[in-house]
């Protein structure tokens, strides 16, 4: 056996990071410049990592009155072989199945080089679309992506008044990915092309532009009432634009060239990207005001009103408000010595908000193929009536801070509820839709969260902070949609699906299941294998939020030197997990070391006709047919 198979084909992962910055100034000007060099190699062989940053900020003060600020980020990264998730990464998900026999020695050498050229992969078994030799995957599946992204800003601030200023910026985000995949013939996965490997080049940009405005009023009457008024409008637009060349195979092996394509396509395999072009914008204005009286009580309200070019022109326009008061209780009355701070706070807030690009009308394709491509029809069920998402929210809660703030406690609780909520859901399949959109109608969440902080040592060179946050949500769909009660949200798999369900919490887990009599006994077939259930709507498995949540932090500091780590904990919540039932198919599980000499009886089991289970069923045909051919 080779234990440590698994284990030896990563690397011990690395991160170099250096950076300098240089910062000078005068009292009306201020340059700050700074340059950070990051190098980075994963834990899986050949995934390299590479990013520049250049940052450049200056500030200056053009006038008594008049200041001017900018900014400027230049990012420029090389990505080689990003791993994939989930069964995607054909590395790990082989490496789970590798026999524990083989030595990894024998695997690395992946390949044979044959007369004609092409490359042959060296597999242990015969080739699947689901599997192959891992090096190969992280050798000869090559995926390079290069990224060159500028965050820049520009903000000009007038004091008009004493108490009165305005301010305008400008700000541009904007990032382009230039991506190449090159995979050598042989790939098993590759068939859904002919010829000799395949090359996909794919380039991608995405640019965020904001425009905001800002009027800012900042008053003292006497001494006891304070206001600070905000009022302004913002111009947000988003552009992205998408261009695929996909090979769909290459007329000679392993020359990766568009020009050695067996025929270009604008599509990769069954994807078909949505909306290569995309424009968005939103439009707003806004206002906020605070109310302070004599520094312990405040009184905050604001109001927005947004108009969003993803929704329908009737529905557009959305305005939401929201209010809080706070009271600082040891300001406003004597409390005991080891009380520093006592605060107490409510509010009261909606919330809302669009959609992404192209939700209200279908999209059709036109794809290649026959003479003079084919329409491929847009299989999700657009709504041309969407409405904004709203979210109510009421949040109360409380800041204790005692003994000269060496022991503090934060808690909130709160409750809120989102009507309307954009979602898209799955529907039955002779409908000719994959999907559709709607407006859920109400999903309820509420909670609490509570935030510890401690200082147990504090001495002149030493110190040591604990801190310790808790958290617990319940949400409840209280009301969905007026066609299907539970639709789902992921894809019905054999693994399962989630659904979101009108009286049950969100994110409910179905599953498929044994065939069980009224007793609640699994019933075999004749081979004494379980029989399943197969339909995944028809068993609750339960639902993927967790019970509650916590993390803990230590923090050790000595002079300028700190030391830190973290505990986190996610406690309960249903998962289901594809890569324990490919060990378990594979015999590479803990779970199937019983019972591997002379097999066993199904425990509580009957047959088809009620009588009592004797057959016994092996071990590897067990395991084979309940987490790979029959997935329960």
């Amino acid at each position: 056996a080779q234990p440590n198979n698994f284990r030896d084909f990563f690397r011990t992962g690395t991160e170099l990071i250096n950076s300098f910055a240089i910062s000078t100034g005068t009292e009306k000007a201020q340059t700050y410049f700074s340059y950070t060099n990051t190098l980075s190699k994963g834990i899986i062989p050949n995934n390299d990592f590479k990013r520049n940053n250049l940052n450049l900020r200056q500030t200056v003060q053009l006038t008594d009155k008049l200041s001017l600020d900018l900014k400027a980020n230049f990012i420029k990264e090389d990505v080689n072989i990003r791993p994939m998730t989930g069964a995607a990464n054909h590395a790990i998900a082989t490496l789970f199945a590798i026999p524990r026999s083989l030595r990894l020695s024998d695997v690395e050498n992946f390949e044979t080089l044959n007369p004609d050229g092409t490359l042959t992969q060296n597999y242990w078994a015969p080739p699947t679309p689901s599997f192959q030799n891992p090096y190969w995957s992280v050798y000869r599946n090559l995926y390079e992506r290069k990224r060159n992204r500028f965050i820049g800003l520009v903000g000009l601030r007038y004091q008009l008044l004493k108490d009165l200023s305005v301010q305008v910026r400008t700000s541009l985000d904007y990032y382009a990915d230039n991506s190449e995949e090159r995979d050598y013939n042989n790939t098993f996965w590759l068939t859904d092309y002919p010829g000799q490997g395949n090359y996909i080049i794919d380039k991608e940009s995405n640019q965020w532009f904001t425009n905001d405005l800002l009027l800012s009023y900042k008053k003292e009457f006497a001494s006891q009432l304070s206001l600070t008024v905000n009022a302004g409008a913002s111009l947000e637009q988003f552009r992205y634009d998408r261009t695929i060349a996909n090979a769909q195979g290459l007329n000679s092996p392993n020359l990766f060239a568009l020009s050695n394509a067996v025929s270009i396509s604008p599509n990769i395999a069954n994807y078909y990207p949505e909306a290569p072009f995309q424009r968005t914008e939103k439009q707003s204005v806004y206002a906020s005001a605070q109310i302070g009286y004599n520094n312990y009580l405040f009184l905050d309200l604001t109001g927005r009103n947004d108009w969003n070019s993803t929704l329908p022109v009737n529905h557009a326009s959305y305005f939401f408000p929201s209010a809080g008061l706070s009271a600082i209780i040891s300001d406003m009355v004597r409390m005991p010595a080891f009380i520093s701070l006592l605060k107490l706070r409510s509010s009261y807030a909606f919330v809302g908000n669009g959609t992404k690009f192209n939700q209200l009308k279908p999209s059709h394709q036109l794809v290649p193929g026959g003479n003079g491509g084919f329409l491929n029809l847009d299989r999700t069920l657009r709504n041309a009536n969407l409405k904004p998402e709203q979210t109510r929210s009421f949040e109360a809660g409380v800041e204790l801070s005692l003994f000269r703030d060496r022991f503090d406690i934060e808690g909130t609780f709160y409750h809120t509820n989102t009507v309307n909520q954009i979602l898209e859901i799955g529907v039955p399949n002779p409908s000719g839709y994959a999907s559709r959109i709607i407006n859920a109608g109400n999903i309820r969440n509420q909670g609490v969260e509570v935030l510890l902080r401690a200082t147990p040592v504090q001495t002149s060179k030493f110190k040591w902070n604990v801190t310790l946050n808790f958290g617990v949500n319940r949400n409840k769909v209280l009301r969905l949609d007026t066609l299907q009660k539970a639709p789902p949200l992921s894809s019905p798999e054999t693994l399962g699906m989630i659904v979101a369900e009108e009286g049950k919490g969100f994110g409910e887990i179905y599953t498929s299941s044994f065939i069980r009599d009224a007793s609640g006994a699994i019933v075999v077939d004749d081979s004494g294998k379980p029989m399943v259930e197969g339909d995944v709507s028809k068993h609750h498995a339960g639902n993927y939020n967790p019970d509650w949540t916590a993390g803990l932090t230590n923090t050790f500091s000595y002079k300028t030197f700190s030391l830190s780590f973290l505990i986190d904990e996610r406690k309960g919540g249903v998962i289901v997990s594809g890569t324990q039932a490919l060990l378990a198919s594979k015999g590479a599980s803990e779970l199937t070391v019983a019972n591997r000499e002379g097999g066993f009886v199904v425990p509580n089991s009957v047959r088809e006709n009620g009588a009592k289970n004797d057959i016994a069923v092996s071990a590897e045909d067990y395991w084979k047919w309940v987490a790979s051919d029959n997935i329960v």
